[in-house]
């Protein structure tokens, strides 16, 4: 089954998508900052309505996203935070599907999507709990972090996902955030 044909084919496919990554351009970006007091208690429409009217201009864009925070408090205390509320859900039986711990990191999460404003939701915690995601609010305290900042950039509609995937792939690598994985599903 593997043989050096196959391997010499998964090399030229390995160079084309090389070759598709070089040639894909980044569209526009935004960023959004959020204050705990905007978000844990409830979803901030209000914060996020420029971010979501803009993704919303090109129908079918594809997005990269970073979520990464200012605080007081060191990564591993926020880590060691993350940690508890999963084992407490975990516990309870609960539906909430929290996303993997990986290391101790100012960034939190990077991701990508194509419906960037349900992302969002998902990871602050107000949609969708059973969704693989941050579920912010479950676990972040008001004096947990000074703020939340999202990163997002925009690809066209073209941009195939598997190119999208090694750029969120490489960004991921350099980043080394606190949450998530490396990959695709």
């Amino acid at each position: 089954m593997l043989t050096d044909k196959l391997i010499e084919e998964c090399g030229q496919a390995i160079m084309t998508l090389a070759q598709e990554v070089a040639s894909t351009k980044v569209g526009d970006s935004k960023s959004v900052i959020l204050l705990p007091s905007e978000f844990l208690t409830s979803y901030p429409d209000t914060k996020l309505k420029s971010l979501i009217d803009w993704s919303k201009e090109s129908p079918k864009s594809k997005f990269i996203y970073v979520f990464s925070v200012q605080s007081e408090r060191t990564p591993e205390e926020l880590l060691v935070l993350f940690r508890e509320a999963k084992r407490n859900e975990k516990q309870k039986s609960g539906k909430r599907s929290f996303a993997r711990d990986i290391q101790a990191s100012k960034t939190l999460y990077v991701g990508s999507s194509s419906s960037i404003g349900t992302r969002i939701g998902q990871h602050l915690g107000h949609k969708n709990e059973t969704v693989y995601s941050m579920q912010l609010r479950h676990w972040l305290k008001p004096d947990s972090v000074t703020s939340l900042k999202i990163d997002v950039w925009k690809f066209s509609s073209d941009t195939s996902q598997s190119v999208l995937q090694a750029i969120e792939d490489h960004l991921w690598s350099r980043a080394q955030p606190m949450l998530g994985k490396q990959g695709g599903k």
